[in-house]
């Protein structure tokens, strides 16, 4: 029988363990310290002091609740530590792992890098020498080596070992104090300190912005962009772009559909944006770089991957595009019939123009919305100043939700409110596919009060249309149950129509791979007379570049996709990487090309600034 005293013993020296093996994996940390470039604010400094050794002894600490059960209810010491120690090593070199990771591409370790490595190519892609390897192998022996030592050493001095609690009190102490400072910084909108949670691996920040409002408290304004700019971790662009002015500049007026997928483009569907696209530009293989509305925004007015939003979030760093239009003196018209602010478009795509924006429109429903931001368009269009040229926006959210008037009941069947808690594999599609129509028939109408206006006021023949998508929308077409977007890399939710009429310009189908990654650099060109190569500021290249594309790079949260005509190649920041066709069937034996593995990895590090 084992006696209270063992169990005690046992706790004890879990938590000692644990502790010793969070200053251990601080050690290792030092390696995203030495690739960052340290904050010289001093709120910055105090809060990476606070939170690099807290969340290292966090991630140390997070084995230590299955460990504490198996220690009460089974208390064998040699069982015990043996589990600790595997889960010390684990740890440390998952950090040895991500902090050399993290030192050449800038982000962490994710499915793709984590498949080269297990796969045995990772020296074909990350240059790997047989030094470095060697390096490797000794210091995972030596960690070896030292969660034995540790572990030995912490049984014979346990007896003495003092201070447990204060200790315990400090350790949360700073826990609590770095996501407090982190929360105070987003809700002021403090970069210096915001930007420096990219170096931390898996480090989940405090935000309370909600909670701060509904006591009454107002966010602070942006800090001005000198200061952002100060100690950045990203270099966006590259380097200065060169522009040839065009004679007369174009209006642009871009419209967004929430959830617009790639088949809902014709005449009984959208009247009005299909007798536009008849005198457009269509492209029919276009695909949004997300699955969901905050990727698929932002890749489309920075040209580059979704996997750059969290520094550009954290940063407030605007993208070229806008930058140039404020620049060159264009008139804002940007309404949104869903707030700004969710998704954080107010701090990433609009934060250099935000004195033009209004962050929400009045109205519950997004059918109210949709018609107030049409309201606003027209009568933007008509008091505007027309010496000066205008950007205009729009961002329908109806079929978002699928909801309409009574007189867009076009449809039928349909369904009044969608139950995605009800949806199935099995589920009969039809009405749900009809209620979405319905829907997009409703926002169509308002598009088509927006094209009047500019066509009774004369602007379209100096305006710059763009009518797209900000991802696509699944309705169990691949018979898996996927429902909505942001599920799964299938076409239905990453295909979108785009439209895009040119004055003068006669009307084009084009069939080739095109991304909203595009949609940048090609608006930098037709706009401004950018003549800069768009590899200096995008991801992405002209939406008229028909070269092959080797594949489509698409995000979403967690995970990142490759998309080619064949297969969709899936890459989770969890550790694992599924290939399928697709119609999402599992290829087995598939692998990840190694110099495409080069480009993606050279893409998604490309804006981040190294040491």
């Amino acid at each position: 029988m084992h006696s209270t005293n063992d169990r005690k013993k046992i706790v004890q020296w879990l938590f000692w363990f644990m502790l010793l093996n969070g200053v251990l994996a601080m050690g290792v940390g030092c390696l995203y310290l030495n690739a960052a470039k340290l904050p010289t604010d001093l709120m910055a400094r105090i809060f990476l002091f606070t939170a690099f050794p807290s969340h290292f002894i966090t991630l140390s600490f997070l084995a230590f609740p299955l460990l504490l059960v198996v220690g009460l209810l089974w208390p064998n010491r040699r069982v015990v530590t043996t589990l600790a120690i595997l889960s010390g090593i684990a740890l440390l070199v998952f950090l040895l792992i991500d902090g050399g990771v993290y030192s050449l591409y800038r982000f962490h370790l994710n499915g793709m890098v984590w498949n080269l490595v297990t796969s045995g190519v990772a020296g074909e892609v990350l240059s790997l020498t047989w030094v470095t390897w060697a390096t490797f192998f000794v210091l995972a022996v030596a960690i070896v080596c030292v969660e034995m030592f540790l572990a030995r050493l912490l049984w014979r001095k346990l007896d003495r070992l003092r201070f447990g609690v204060p200790v315990l009190l400090l350790v949360l102490l700073l826990v609590a104090g770095s996501h407090l400072m982190h929360a105070w910084a987003d809700f002021v909108q403090h970069v210096p300190v915001t930007r420096t949670v990219r170096m931390l691996p898996g480090y989940k920040p405090v935000t309370m912005k909600r909670l701060m409002r509904s006591f009454g408290f107002v966010p602070a304004k942006r800090v001005a962009q000198l200061q952002v700019e100060e100690g950045s971790g990203l270099v966006y662009p590259l380097e200065t772009l060169k522009f040839s002015a065009p004679a007369r500049p174009h209006n642009l007026l871009m419209i967004v559909i929430d959830s617009w997928r790639y088949d809902m483009l014709g005449p009984d569907t959208t009247p009005n944006i299909w007798k536009l696209a008849s005198e457009s530009w269509i492209f029919d293989q276009y695909y949004s770089a997300s699955n969901c509305t905050r990727f698929g925004i932002f890749s489309m007015f920075y040209g580059i991957y979704g996997t750059y939003w969290h520094a550009f979030l954290a940063e407030q760093r605007g993208p070229v595009l806008i930058s140039e239009l404020k620049k060159r003196g264009y008139e804002m018209g940007i309404f949104a019939s869903a707030p700004l602010s969710n998704p954080e478009f107010h701090r990433t795509v609009f934060v250099d123009v935000m004195d033009k924006v209004q962050i929400r429109q009045e109205g519950k429903r997004g059918i109210d919305r949709d018609q107030q931001i049409t309201r606003k368009m027209v009568q933007f269009l008509g008091e505007r100043n027309r010496k000066n040229p205008y950007f205009g926006f729009l961002f329908y959210d109806a079929t978002h939700s699928k909801q309409f008037p009574d007189s867009f009941a076009l449809h039928k069947p349909y369904i009044d409110q969608v139950n995605y808690l009800t949806l199935d594999k099995n589920k009969d599609p039809k009405p749900y596919i009809n209620s979405y129509k319905n829907s997009l028939a409703f926002v169509d109408s308002n598009v088509g009060e927006v094209l009047a206006a500019l066509r009774s006021k004369g602007e379209l023949e100096n305006t710059i249309v763009v009518i797209t998508g900000d991802h696509g929308e699944e309705f169990n077409d691949l018979k898996l149950g996927y429902w909505g977007h942001n599920g799964n890399f299938s076409q239905y939710q990453t295909r979108t129509p785009f439209v895009i009429r040119y004055p003068g310009q006669s009307p084009r189908h084009f069939g080739h791979l095109a991304t909203s990654l595009d949609v940048a650099p090609t608006l930098m060109r037709d706009l401004f007379g950018c003549s800069t190569d768009p590899s200096r500021y995008s991801n992405g290249t002209y939406l008229t570049d028909s070269r092959h594309r080797p594949f489509v790079h698409v995000s979403t949260w967690d995970a990142f996709a490759l998309i080619d005509r064949k297969r969709i190649c899936i890459v989770e920041n969890k550790g694992t990487t599924d290939i399928v066709d697709c119609s999402y069937n599992e290829l087995p034996g598939e692998k990840m090309d190694v110099e495409l593995s080069k480009t993606v990895m050279e893409g998604m590090s490309r804006f981040h600034l190294r040491r």
